[in-house]
């Protein structure tokens, strides 16, 4: 098929202050070997030159579009971008990561081959404060609803089905909007593919690893959980049970703390401690 044949592809960029990476971005979108693609950037309220470096792709080429919003987070942002898009199907690339060049054309190859496809995703390399390959798992369904085995926001899907959704929640953040929104997109007889191949760059931070504390993770899964009631409620039995195991689990431990505790009080216990240290400097000697 020529290009005009080929159906469009929306690559959707929320950036909030990346000019250090959303050129090395945008140049992994013009590397593509398919060509129908339009790229929407949305600057969501930077203060450095974000939007600027973004305005220069646009003025070079015609298939790039920015936008300008207030700061209202990636999910607002993301959803502004599609509402200006104009693409059959929809992938989102966060500002500061890449893809790889035939990531469009194997993913739209094999949503065409199979229109029963609903998701299409790949391997990620990790580039920046670390270097590594990242193989994703192979898509389990059982497995994905526990926690999100798909990982990166950037998987390819149809712009009817985002419509269908209702787009990102712009409640959820923290990378939980990605998992939320799978969850809404997909059910246990979505066909879902795995690339095998790197066709992600993620880019990891000094501080990725510690961008929210664990009261917010419980806090997000338990909306992910109350959202998605229909999801979760056949196993309310087994999760109580667990959760009836845990509880005379950590009661346990708490009496054999309670135990060792008293233990290292005892005569018993120091005098057992000063023989031991006896024993090993003489060995040593």
């Amino acid at each position: 098929m020529d290009n005009a044949q080929l159906p469009l592809v929306s690559v959707i960029v929320p950036a909030y202050n990346s000019e250090a990476w959303i050129g090395e971005c945008l140049d992994s979108v013009l590397a593509q070997t398919y060509l129908n693609w339009e790229c929407v950037v949305v600057d969501d309220g930077s203060t450095d030159g974000t939007y600027a470096i973004a305005e220069g792709y646009a003025k070079q080429d015609s298939r790039f579009k920015c936008l300008r919003q207030e700061n209202q987070g990636p999910s607002v942002a993301r959803n502004t971008a599609v509402a200006h898009s104009q693409g059959d199907y929809v992938l989102p690339l966060d500002a500061d990561d890449m893809i790889a060049p035939f990531y469009i054309e194997k993913a739209v190859s094999r949503m065409e081959e199979r229109p029963d496809t609903t998701l299409v995703y790949g391997n990620v390399q990790v580039v920046g404060y670390e270097n590594y390959l990242w193989q994703l798992p192979e898509y389990n369904y059982e497995d994905f609803i526990w926690g999100n085995t798909i990982i990166i926001c950037s998987a390819l899907f149809r712009r009817a089905e985002f419509d269908r959704c209702g787009g990102y929640d712009p409640a959820m953040r923290h990378g939980y909007e990605d998992w939320d929104f799978w969850l809404t997109l997909l059910n246990r007889d979505s066909v879902v593919y795995r690339i095998d191949e790197e066709v992600y760059f993620y880019r990891q931070h000094a501080d990725s690893r510690s961008t929210y504390v664990d009261q917010n993770q419980q806090e997000l899964l338990k909306q992910i959980y109350r959202k998605h009631e229909d999801i979760y409620s056949p196993f309310a039995d087994q999760i109580l049970y667990f959760g009836k195991e845990m509880r005379a689990l950590q009661s346990r431990n708490k009496v054999l703390e309670l135990e060792v505790a008293r233990l290292r009080e005892t005569r018993a216990y120091r005098i057992g401690k000063t023989l031991t240290g006896l024993f090993g400097w003489m060995k040593r000697k």
